[in-house]
């Protein structure tokens, strides 16, 4: 039969992040590190959808990967919801957050909605966007108020790809 719940919205599954610190804390912090000097050097991971264009040899989240489970579109996240996650992660812990996947696929209305609900949120937060293929440098930018020469900062990841 396989799977029979397979979601395209991923706003109701996201994760409870004060259930989480309350977990971390029953059981003690140290047996819940990912890494041993997490703690020195932590970072966040935000999702924004699940799904895949690509077949990367490196990825068990691939386009063949996810079809063997039935998943045939993405699962994605509203901008608000991104936001909101990101702005709890930053309530916890002051940590670079990586936004995982590459916002491109998802479209260039997308990114500007998210890029817009990120600059009038004015969150202290270190956001690294990962991309598959060259961005042009206003989308890089957009996300923060300032240009890139002042404080606020922004990593680009490029994951390389092989289709």
């Amino acid at each position: 039969m396989g799977l029979t719940f397979i979601p395209t919205n991923l706003d109701l599954y996201r994760p409870n992040y004060k259930l989480l610190v309350k977990i971390f804390a029953r059981s003690g912090v140290e047996n819940s590190l990912p890494w041993a000097n997490f703690m020195k050097r932590p970072i966040a991971a935000v999702l924004t959808y699940k799904g895949c264009m690509y077949n990367c040899v490196t990825c068990g989240g691939s386009q063949h990967a996810y079809s063997l489970i039935g998943r045939r579109v993405f699962a994605v996240k509203k901008p608000a919801t991104v936001v909101d996650e990101v702005r709890q992660i930053t309530e916890w812990r002051k940590a670079p957050m990586f936004v995982a996947g590459d916002l491109q696929v998802l479209g260039r209305r997308y990114v500007e909605e998210l890029a817009i609900a990120l600059r009038q949120e004015n969150l202290d937060a270190e956001l690294i966007f990962e991309f598959f293929t060259p961005t042009p440098p206003p989308t890089c930018y957009s996300s923060t108020k300032k240009p890139p020469t002042q404080s606020t900062s922004r990593y680009l990841r490029k994951t390389p790809t092989k289709r």
